[in-house]
């Protein structure tokens, strides 16, 4: 189990909208018998800069107390990437931006990439913040998303997986010592992701900023014993960044890859999580009144995927258990998760990016 929070964040800025054109076929025709006034095809345009954004969110970290960067890229291009695990690098990572970018470039930047980790009361935390000068209406501009991983729990040098599992076993003792464990561990997180949002409104005037949390429980399809197993992906910015592999993170990580199996081994009682995959793909949503890891096989990696009867849980598409699963109640397109919105009408997608449309013309100003 880890934590995963999300801040979103609608800058008080110029935001200037513009169309995009569609770059296929049936889009076109759309686009045409529409005169280009459908809503999905055009896209919001942020005026503000890298730099001034930038430094923005350098005080914002240094307000909340987090002084080590691992990551600065922008448009795809790393400013600044941590590989050996230097010590409080902000500062150094932030002069290394402000020096290298071109003042020009950063006035028309496309998309900007702060990667942080911090300790704070036994959670280790990557903090990853994505900014997109493009987006499309109704989305927020600025995206932080932020894991914990339980620090007690890191992996030690030359410890084995058994080590680990009987430190472990504490917390899996009784009902009683896990819900107090947990719920402990939500909390914390639950506060440095309420604190984050309240050092971000002292330095970026915002209109709105959303503020998510959820619990995190990875059931993977077959038992990951050793982290050099830990699937990694450095550039999937769609997937939590426990899941980028950055510096020694895995040791941190390896507890929550047999957090399931003893759960299903001391049946404890499971409730308001989300169960994913190995890969980070939501699985399954569990709610207030759960099940018993136990009794279902839900997480027992020994066996195939089962969703627990009874229970009031939510089942998705697009995961590794999509055969188990066998269809259900799979609701990966009508479902809001993080505050995101759904695609899922039969007119979603429209648009695409500018460079589309071949050789189709301007359509003309319209009233939005």
């Amino acid at each position: 189990m880890y934590f995963s929070g999300k801040l979103e964040i609608d800058p008080s800025k110029m935001t200037v909208i513009q169309k995009v054109k569609p770059n296929d076929t049936f889009k076109k025709i759309i686009h045409s018998i529409t005169f280009g006034k459908a809503a999905s095809d055009k896209e919001e345009h942020e005026t503000f800069n890298a730099l001034g954004i930038g430094q923005q969110l350098y005080a914002a970290l240094l307000d909340k107390g987090i002084n080590d960067i691992v990551r600065i890229n922008m448009n795809g291009h790393d400013f600044y990437f941590d590989k050996r695990g230097e010590k409080n690098d902000l500062d150094k990572a932030m002069l290394e931006f402000e020096t290298s970018v071109d003042p020009l470039e950063a006035g028309i930047f496309k998309n900007l990439l702060f990667v942080a980790e911090h300790d704070e009361n036994k959670l280790k935390y990557l903090i990853e913040i994505k900014v997109d000068r493009t987006h499309k209406i109704g989305e927020y501009p600025i995206q932080i998303v932020m894991n914990g991983l339980i620090s007690d729990l890191q992996m030690k040098a030359h410890e084995s997986k058994e080590d680990l599992e009987r430190r472990m076993g504490a917390v899996f003792a009784t009902r009683e010592s896990y819900d107090n464990y947990v719920r402990t561990m939500r909390s914390q997180f639950d506060s440095f992701v309420n604190d984050m949002d309240m050092s971000l409104r002292k330095f970026i005037q915002a209109d709105d900023i959303r503020n998510s949390t959820k619990a995190k429980l990875i059931r993977a399809k077959e038992k990951v014993n050793s982290m050099d197993k830990i699937r990694t992906y450095e550039d999937r910015l769609d997937m939590d960044p426990v899941f980028h592999g950055y510096f020694a993170m895995n040791t941190f990580f390896m507890y929550s890859f047999m957090w399931s199996s003893m759960a299903y081994a001391n049946n404890v009682h499971i409730n308001n999580v989300d169960i994913i995959d190995e890969t980070g793909a939501d699985v399954m949503s569990v709610g207030e009144n759960g099940f018993d890891a136990g009794e279902v096989n839900t997480l027992n990696e020994d066996a195939p995927f089962e969703v627990p009867e009874g229970a009031d849980t939510e089942t998705f598409s697009g995961n590794e258990f999509e055969d188990e699963l066998g269809g259900g109640d799979l609701a990966t397109d009508d479902i809001t998760r993080f505050g995101e919105e759904s695609d899922s009408g039969w007119l979603s997608g429209w648009g695409g990016d500018s460079g589309g449309g071949g050789d189709w013309g301007d359509f003309g100003d319209f009233d939005i």
